[in-house]
């Protein structure tokens, strides 16, 4: 019984010390760290302010980047973070050091006050997206009366 209980406990460390070693990368063999990824991409700002529209006007922005990699730059994907919003993105690969553009516009038609929007850009780097962020306001049509009874008030 003796020998049985010193034996389990023999084979209880040794998994225990090879498990601690395993999960520490201690006993790992013939891994290299990786490579950092070549492409990147940098747009000129981190937030882009479009102004004050009145709701019903499209906003519009231009988003210049440029590859600052040392490989081609490829943007497979630009999603807006509402459906308010479309892209155009360019198809064509761009060349470390070459710039790009990537171009929005936003349909204000139910918004009013200070909006935040956001795209992710979907390329072959890594970290594989970029999120660029836009803000604007938006007022109300001038001929929009205030909400409540028709007098103005305010009141319902």
């Amino acid at each position: 019984m003796e020998k049985r209980f010193r034996t389990s406990l023999l084979l209880l460390l040794l998994v225990s010390v090879f498990s601690c070693g395993f999960s520490q990368g201690v006993l790992q063999i013939g891994t290299e760290p990786a490579e950092p990824d070549p492409t990147m991409i940098q747009f000129e700002h981190e937030v882009y302010d479009l102004g004050t529209l009145t709701a019903g006007e499209v906003a519009e922005g231009r988003f210049k980047f440029t590859n600052i990699g040392d490989a081609d730059l490829i943007i497979d994907n630009v999603k807006p973070s509402c459906t308010c919003t479309t892209l155009e993105f360019p198809k064509e690969a761009i060349k470390p050091g070459e710039s790009g553009e990537i171009y929005a516009e936003i349909d204000t038609e139910d918004k009013e006050g200070d909006q935040v929007k956001y795209f992710a850009v979907l390329f072959n780097g890594n970290p594989p997206v970029e999120r660029v962020k836009m803000t604007f306001k938006v007022l109300p049509p001038a001929d929009a009366s205030p909400q409540g009874q028709e007098d103005g008030t305010g009141v319902k």
